[in-house]
């Protein structure tokens, strides 16, 4: 058989969407291993860049498990992109709010003293928020770990429709 080429052909194991499958089970892996290491840091909110990175990891995550169904079997990989979206959803809440209490608290200094109090009183809602915010994302997380995300897709990557040609 031919390879490359306009024209040409590849066996099974060398086409293109093979490859193409076999690329996108090593992205998603690696970006559920990226997204699932910081799940500590989440956890202990020590910092808000932990919770950024975290969010921004599986946005990246989430976008690959779009742009690659075509790979896998549906069912699972489905249940699976469902987590990751949660994962997503509850860590922006908690981001937003990071960034509102960063942002406010950075202009207080500026505004007059007579002004600051009202700021300083929503600075502060925006904190009970985040705090309330923590325990979703808390919550979110354990359930994550629960499901071993990363041992269920290899399962998924397993059975990819690449490899085997059916869906």
């Amino acid at each position: 058989m031919r390879r490359g080429g306009k024209g040409g052909s590849r066996s099974r194991k060398g086409s293109p969407q093979s490859d193409l499958c076999d690329y996108a089970a090593w992205r998603i892996g690696s970006g559920l291993d990226k997204m699932l290491s910081r799940i500590r840091e989440v956890q202990q909110n020590r910092d808000i860049e932990p919770i950024h990175k975290m969010r921004v990891d599986s946005r990246q995550t989430r976008a690959a498990l779009e742009l690659f169904e075509l790979c896998f079997s549906q069912s699972d990989y489905a249940r699976l992109e469902r987590r990751v979206k949660k994962v997503t959803d509850v860590l922006s809440v908690a981001r937003d709010l990071d960034v509102m209490q960063e942002s406010l608290t950075e202009r207080l200094h500026a505004l007059p003293a007579e002004q600051r109090e009202g700021l300083q009183g929503f600075i502060e809602q925006l904190r009970v928020r985040r705090e309330k915010q923590q325990r979703a994302v808390e919550g979110t997380l354990k359930v994550l770990e629960q499901h071993d995300l990363k041992r269920r897709f290899k399962k998924i990557a397993a059975r990819k429709r690449g490899k085997n040609g059916n869906g």
